[in-house]
């Protein structure tokens, strides 16, 4: 029991409770006649009853302590890779050593809390090891465990694997994240090289514009098939476009074959090369691989007009054009011919200026609706751009212009940067810009204000907005190539930001359908869609229907899920191949109809290399205090997670503390004793 009153205060409730009932039955004269012991024992009950009020007056606590026991923990991690049934022993690894395994964990969880997992692509808990991943991601493992298992009572952690990883961090610095914790690993696989004839890797671009030729590069190695000879097959679908004769003249034979494909035909294509099979190899599934190349009709133009040279315009374009889907044109604006039917979004730097047919230009980019970014400087003409329709204005330039540094708008929505430009922004070089009282709609979405020495003003250094219905932009200064010269990345980061979303034509579609152009075969196939109603409120009272068909013109009927007020669709697993889509629904009674499609591709990332790292796993076991057995030793492994004595349960003591008021049987014993007394005193003529 704890209380925080000094104890002369514990002392005076006895003293108060003691006095109370002194003074109460030594001078009451109605209990006169009464035996002195009856007086006395009611005397007590109002001693103790008052006593123990004044006692909870002080605010006791009562503590109260709970023991629980944590056993070590038993981290066992398996390898679910298809990579594991390449060698001979795959019958072995699917039913005796699986056996085995599952065996040794049972016999260990009557003394340890045991918990499973295997990793491939994903980190699963309680999962079925069946060797269908696709991928091996063993840094996710320690990742994962050194998060969820935080300071947790872990026993040991046992990794079993053919040491082959193909996505994420290299194993071994993962595992340096796990702490004062023993690493044991069964080494899986063979680490003997075999006989293989594979595509290692294609290198390709995802899309291509109509008419270009574009490039391919096919990367082939070979494994002890000296002397071999094998015919290399590029097709389009079924068509042959290309073939090649080859030898392989060393055991270690690696080679890069390049290839130019014309892109004749707008929309996504599917391309394979194939290796012929020489006898021996140690599999057939790494001599065939496909490739997607989706061919667009042409790139998005963006057109620079400038009032004159000017660095900014080759910062601009040089951004703009990293980008593989945009081309930039720099044009002054004395030899421009004022055709701007080509121009998917127009940059204007320094423009209008005082010449008349410029001032024209711009009445002609209003009418045919092209999305615009204004850069502002000392050229502009404002009085023009004042009197215009431009949403935009400057009140009160005379000529004069000011250092200006971007200051971060906190309610910009219009796009997403990334957290690394956002806090560098601030310390971005100043622009030059023109001095005056800047004037914007309502609707302004600003990027970033501008800030002189720290000192924040309300006038936007990049803002958008809409001018006569379409996707309007702001640079209020010039001298933007500074900003390239500090942070090359984040200024091409921005400046492709921008452009997208200037350029980019809004949907106004009431069926939207959301599709990766890609998925694998082992992941399942998501689509979201959303609905909108004349208001283009988002809705999902209609029924939503997708229809989707392959090569071979068969078609697959599913209907959507609604989620929140949109839909969803898993669809499942799809095999390899080139697939389209129509979705439709009727709200009110109008139909819509989006069609689209996707790919599915067959990754084969485990048939590239089918040589064990056991290498790898014993440096993993050596760094962190534990040993490398193989599947035969299960029962060494065993002994040796037995036989150490630093797994032991953690004691965990919780305290609880409770306010003794709360204790509903005090309150009751006090009401038994006050209601006693007075039932004796009752009795007694003393009321």
């Amino acid at each position: 029991m704890i209380f925080n009153a000094p104890s002369w205060q514990l002392f005076l409730c006895f003293i108060a409770g003691l006095a109370y009932a002194v003074a109460l039955y030594l001078r009451d004269r109605k209990l006169k006649e009464a035996p002195i012991w009856l007086k006395s024992i009611l005397g007590a009950f109002r001693f103790i009853g008052v006593s123990i009020i004044c006692f909870l007056l002080l605010s006791p606590l009562f503590k109260s302590t709970e023991e629980s026991r944590e056993k070590p923990i038993l981290i066992f991690v398996h390898d679910n890779s298809n990579s594991l049934l390449i060698g001979e022993d795959s019958s072995y690894i699917k039913k005796d050593y699986k056996a085995a395994y599952k065996k040794l964990i049972t016999r260990l969880s009557d003394r340890f809390e045991i918990d499973e997992y295997t990793v491939g692509q994903d980190f699963k808990l309680n999962n079925d090891i069946d060797f269908k991943a696709e991928g091996s991601n063993l840094a996710l493992a320690f990742n994962e465990i050194s998060q969820r298992y935080y300071k947790r009572n872990i026993g040991t952690i046992v990794l079993a694997t053919d040491g082959i990883f193909n996505e994420g961090n290299y194993p071994l610095g993962a595992a340096k994240q796990i702490q004062n914790t023993s690493i044991y690993t069964i080494a899986l696989g063979d680490t003997t090289v075999r006989k293989d004839l594979l595509i290692e890797q294609i290198k390709n671009n995802k899309t291509a514009y109509l008419g270009n030729d574009f490039p391919v590069e096919v990367e082939i190695k070979a494994n002890k098939l000296r002397g071999g000879k094998f015919t290399l097959e590029l097709k389009e679908g079924e068509k042959l476009l290309e073939t090649k004769q080859i030898e392989i003249d060393n055991n270690s034979f690696n080679a890069i074959l390049p290839f130019r494909i014309n892109a004749s035909k707008i929309g996504v294509h599917r391309y394979s090369v194939s290796l012929s099979q020489i006898d021996g190899e140690l599999t057939y599934k790494n001599n065939v691989k496909d490739f997607y190349i989706q061919v667009l009709s042409s790139k998005k133009k963006v057109l620079l007009l400038a009032n004159g040279p000017h660095p900014d315009l080759g910062a601009l374009r040089i951004a703009i054009e990293r980008n593989q889907n945009y081309e930039a044109k720099i044009v002054y604006h004395s030899k421009f011919d004022g055709n701007f039917d080509k121009s998917n979004l127009i940059i204007l730097h320094q423009l209008p200026n005082q010449n008349p047919k410029v001032q024209q230009w711009l009445k002609q980019i209003e009418s045919k609706k092209i999305p615009t970014l204004f850069v502002w400087g000392g050229l502009s003409n404002f009085g023009y751009i004042n009197n215009s329709s431009y949403p935009f204005k400057l009140v009160g330039f005379r000529g004069e212009l000011e250092d200006v540094t971007p200051l971060l708008s906190s309610d910009f929505n219009s796009f997403t940067i990334s957290s690394e430009l956002k806090n560098e922004l601030k310390s971005f070089p100043p622009l030059h810009v023109p001095f005056g009282q800047q004037r914007a709609p309502n609707s302004q979405n600003v990027l970033c204000y501008q800030s002189i020495n720290g000192i924040g003003k309300s006038d936007a250094l990049i803002s958008f907005s809409k001018w006569n219905g379409v996707k309007t932009g702001l640079i209020t200064g010039e001298g933007i190539w500074r900003w390239k010269l500090y942070k090359p990345k984040l200024f091409n980061e921005l400046v492709n930001k921008t452009v997208q979303f200037l350029s980019v034509t809004e949907d106004k579609n009431r069926l939207r359908v959301n599709a990766k152009e890609t998925y694998s075969t082992n992941e399942p196939l998501i689509i979201n869609a959303e609905v909108f109603n004349e208001s283009y409120e988002l809705v999902n009272d209609p029924e939503l229907d997708l229809t989707i068909k392959n090569e071979k013109d068969e078609v697959f009927e599913h209907s959507f899920s609604k989620s929140g007020n949109a839909y969803r669709l898993n669809a499942g697993n799809y095999p390899n191949g080139t697939y389209t889509y129509t979705a439709k629904t009727e709200i009110n009674g109008e139909s819509f109809t989006v069609q689209g499609a996707f790919n599915v591709i067959e990754l084969k990332r485990e048939m590239i290399n089918s040589v064990a790292d056991h290498r790898l796993l014993y440096q993993i076991a050596q760094e962190h205090d534990g040993a490398m057995f193989f599947p035969s030793q299960l029962s060494e492994l065993e002994n040796a997670i037995l036989n150490r004595d630093d797994m032991v349960d953690i004691v965990y003591k919780e305290n609880s503390f409770e306010d003794l008021i709360n204790w509903k049987l005090l309150f009751y014993f006090i009401l038994a004793l006050f209601s006693l007394e007075w039932l004796v005193r009752k009795w007694q003529g003393g009321y």
